[in-house]
């Protein structure tokens, strides 16, 4: 390790406390790069990427675009209108289904409630596993009001709903499976072949999701969500894939002006989301300068700093333990814009 970088130390006293079962993360900064896994992923290293799988998302959307096979005004009916139970999107008592636009999807401003709610969020952390197919999704939102019009200009609502849409929108457009598509496109042009979408193989390298002190198994739920959150890969193979996304690999780099469209969200957590991607403050002084990329439920993570130029990928593999993962992320920006 480079002198001056405490990378193994940070995660070395991350593993210390009691939730932290697992601690993955590679680190690049032009020619430095380290990658350290400890703990339960120090040999069976792959781990759900959970939303991070959104960045793909992402990629994949962009990478259609410059195709000339989809518009990011499309409305969202013109590729999967078939698909869509009557009154998708009902607020005040009125349907704006057909009003909803893949942009609006990107954006987290379509308005849309969220399927994965407080109910379904407690039945898997007691371990009821279940399928939520795209028509189980579709069908559980209707019944549900929406939070505001779809691309209400000041409103934004983080909701996983808009990527089972992309998810099908993407399935619709190229004919192949979301899996096919991402292994296609993201994973087999980077040499990836740790990365895949879950579909409820057997994998004994793959770590399960933890909550606090207790191992979370899902295989239905994991293998039914794959727009949403099914990446499984490692630390390392995900930077790879990180700075494709930012070097402009997938699609053309003059869409990151349009991308970078922050709006405050608060929940899950506070940060800013654009277009296909979000922004992580890490400074109160500079709010709209911080970490871009995703973040995972399962606190795996995807960031690029531009005013660093670092890349930062990993997961500490644990549903509470994001707090854990900023604070050796922030030591080793720290590290960083010391030596660098």
């Amino acid at each position: 390790m480079n002198e001056g970088y405490k990378l193994e130390a940070y995660v070395e006293k991350a593993l210390k406390h009691p939730i932290v079962h697992g601690f993955a993360i590679h680190v690049r900064h032009k020619n430095f790069e380290q990658l350290v896994e400890a703990g339960n992923l120090s040999e069976k290293n792959r781990f759900f990427a959970a939303s991070v799988t959104k960045l793909m998302v992402t990629a994949l959307m962009l990478s259609l675009l410059d195709e000339g096979k989809i518009a990011l005004s499309d409305p969202i009916v013109k590729h999967v209108g078939k698909r869509l139970p009557k009154r998708l999107h009902t607020y005040k008592d009125e349907d704006y289904t057909d009003h909803i636009t893949i942009l609006q999807l990107m954006s987290n401003t379509s308005g849309l409630p969220d399927y994965f709610d407080k109910e379904l969020v407690e039945k898997l952390l007691n371990d009821e596993d279940e399928a939520w197919h795209f028509e189980d999704v579709m069908e559980y939102v209707c019944k549900k009001d929406a939070h505001f019009p779809p691309g209400h200009k000041r409103k934004v609502k983080y909701c996983d709903t808009n990527y089972e849409l992309l998810g099908a929108i993407i399935e619709a457009v190229t004919g192949n499976t979301f899996a096919e598509v991402v292994n296609e496109k993201n994973v087999q042009p980077l040499g990836l072949v740790e990365s895949y979408i879950y579909d409820g193989r057997e994998d004994q390298k793959l770590t399960n999701i933890f909550y606090k002190e207790r191992e979370i198994v899902l295989p239905k739920y994991m293998a039914s969500i794959g727009p949403q959150g099914a990446l499984v890969t490692t630390a390392k193979e995900l930077n790879v894939f990180l700075q494709a996304f930012f070097n402009g690999t997938f699609f053309n780099r003059n869409h990151f002006d349009m991308l970078y469209d922050w709006k405050l969200v608060f929940a899950p957590g506070l940060f800013f989301y654009g277009v296909g991607l979000s922004m992580q403050p890490i400074s109160l002084l500079h709010l709209k300068k911080g970490l871009i990329g995703h973040w995972g439920q399962s606190g795996a993570f995807a960031f690029y700093h531009p005013g660093h130029d670092v890349y930062m990928s990993g997961t500490v593999n644990q549903y509470v333990g994001h707090n854990k993962a900023v604070r050796v992320i922030l030591r080793a920006l720290k590290d960083i814009k010391k030596h660098r």
